[in-house]
């Protein structure tokens, strides 16, 4: 709703530049603002790309509902959270983030806080833009789990302070002093062969993994028209190394302005985002390191993948490796569009008046099934399906999401300087919003892996749809004077 210098500023603004951006070499714009300004903590919950579970809290939380803040890039309110953090860094001018009452104008949407974002815009003579990047991602802290070893050693020292030492599972004392030892066979256990080895599953599971964005920009001005165009590509992937864990997101964003006369400007920006993240659809859950002992390898003689504790009973069926290798995947898609049109007038000298007209549109469609997974015994022989892949966890399901968000304004805003000391700013105006949402949710259990993936190849004796549409709306009026 307007500029300020800072010398005048008297709300808290803090500005991120696009030099703050260039060097982190990361795709979502939320991690690139991890640590650049102060007050402003972002959190996530996961480093999988497409499933980081960002968080933003501008000088802490303030409800217990939720304390995110309005996320607004040039000049309109994105459509959700995801529109934020897929823009391309490359394409930012600065980023702007506003606390206490310098967000007051945008009512009480702002009392989280609010996050300004302003494209960049074509400068100078035809300037054409290329760079990229090639990183790699390794593990981080993976020494939460024991050594077969370790985790004997914790039970003999543990039981040193029992009355009655309890073995569990492992029946005597002799047992884990061979375990202790590093002792790697056959164990007397259950009345069969019991077999134990060391085995690091995070080893088994992750490794060095290789992401790289690249992005090619084109603009120019003159005393007439500006214009930028950009286009990015971007493939992010995860540690895993038993299956793709991984996201491509690409970009395209054209700004656009023209002076069509003295007074007139028309300003236009059109950008489409299109992100694509395919992951397992099970095993990355606490079964990798509640559940998966650290002497149990992923896979047998036979090549075969093993069960825990071999298998002895119908518990015995966690085995992340196997789940997130061959227990089926889970893929989305989302493709945003965006177009905002602008008209300025100026009416005389200090007044002006415009016009913004906004539409956005995502559409969100994810397609997950499970399949089956057999474990087997040391010698071959299966004893049981992996979990959470059998019975009503072995799906097949469809979802789709869309919405619409239209966003109109309407504005009249003065300005003056007297004598080169006074300032006066005022803008008043009326902006008008709707909001509508529709998805669409269908799961048949009962789905074998033949090498062709659609719904219609599920079961059909079970199967079950939901649905829900939305729609709301919201009228605002503002004013605002600075001195």
């Amino acid at each position: 709703y307007g500029t300020q210098k800072k010398a005048t500023v008297t709300g808290a603004v803090e500005t991120v530049s696009s030099k703050a951006l260039e060097n982190r070499a990361v795709t979502n714009v939320g991690l690139s603002l991890q640590g650049q300004t102060p007050g402003l903590v972002v959190t996530r919950s996961s480093p999988r790309p497409g499933n980081e579970g960002l968080a933003f809290t501008i000088r802490g939380a303030t409800s217990v509902n939720g304390s995110d803040p309005l996320i607004i890039v040039d000049g309109v309110p994105v459509l959700n959270f995801y529109s934020f953090q897929n823009l391309n860094s490359d394409d930012i001018e600065s980023i702007s983030v506003l606390k206490d009452a310098a967000a007051a104008i945008y009512g009480s949407r702002a009392s989280n806080g609010v996050i300004l974002v302003t494209t960049k815009k074509g400068k100078g003579a035809v300037k054409v833009d290329y760079n990229g990047n090639l990183r790699f991602n390794t593990n981080g802290i993976t020494g939460y789990s024991p050594s077969m070893s370790e985790y004997a050693t914790v039970w003999l020292e543990s039981n040193k302070e029992e009355v009655n030492p309890n073995y569990w599972v492992w029946s005597s004392k002799e047992n884990l002093e061979k375990m202790a030892s590093g002792y790697e066979g056959r164990y007397d256990l259950f009345d069969t062969d019991f077999y134990i080895y060391n085995a690091n599953r995070l080893e088994e599971m992750f490794a060095t993994r290789f992401s790289h964005q690249h992005n090619l920009s084109v603009s120019s001005s003159s005393d007439k028209s500006e214009y930028r165009m950009s286009f990015s590509y971007a493939e992010n992937k995860g540690n895993l190394a038993t299956a793709y864990d991984g996201q491509k997101q690409m970009n395209a964003r054209f700004n656009y302005g023209y002076q069509l006369s003295e007074r007139l400007k028309l300003e236009s920006n059109i950008s489409i985002i299109n992100v694509a993240t395919n992951e397992p659809s099970v095993g990355l859950d606490n079964t990798l390191y509640a559940f998966d002992m650290p002497f149990y390898p992923a896979k047998n003689p036979y090549g075969q993948w093993f069960a825990t504790f071999n298998g002895i009973d119908g518990g015995a069926i966690r085995n992340a490796a196997a789940m997130t290798s061959d227990g089926g995947r889970n893929e989305k898609n989302s493709l945003t569009g965006r177009l905002d049109m602008k008209a300025t007038y100026e009416i005389f000298k200090d007044l002006s008046i415009e016009g913004l007209a906004s539409v956005q549109n995502e559409r969100f469609n994810q397609e997950r099934y499970v399949v089956p997974v057999p474990l087997y015994n040391w010698y071959g022989k299966q004893t049981g399906i992996g979990l959470n892949t059998s019975g009503t966890s072995n799906v097949y399901e469809t979802y789709a999401w869309q919405g619409y968000y239209y966003y109109y304004s309407a504005m009249a805003r003065y300005e003056k300087r007297f004598n080169e000391l006074h300032n006066l700013s005022v803008v008043g105006g009326i902006n008008a919003e709707k909001n509508t949402t529709q998805w669409l949710r269908g799961k048949r259990i009962g789905f074998e892996d033949l090498g062709v993936y659609d719904i219609s190849l599920a079961d059909l004796e079970t199967q079950t749809n939901e649905g829900s549409k939305s729609e709301n709306g919201r009228y605002s009026y503002l004013a605002r004077a600075n001195y």
